[in-house]
């Protein structure tokens, strides 16, 4: 479960943000959406995110 303001939307928001904040573009998203990040081994975006697929 996602605590208050850490869901994957407001991640992203967040972050879109300091992108926009510090001058950069999103090239691309990687997003395994309801997998635990404690562990990579059920995270294909992830795994492909670190070049590792």
């Amino acid at each position: 479960m996602q605590v208050d303001g850490f869901s994957l939307d407001a991640q992203k928001e967040k972050l879109k943000k300091y992108a926009d904040f510090q001058d950069m573009v999103v090239v691309r998203e990687f997003s395994d959406e309801g997998k635990s990040g404690k562990n990579v081994d059920d995270r294909p975006q992830f795994k492909e995110m670190l070049c590792l697929n």
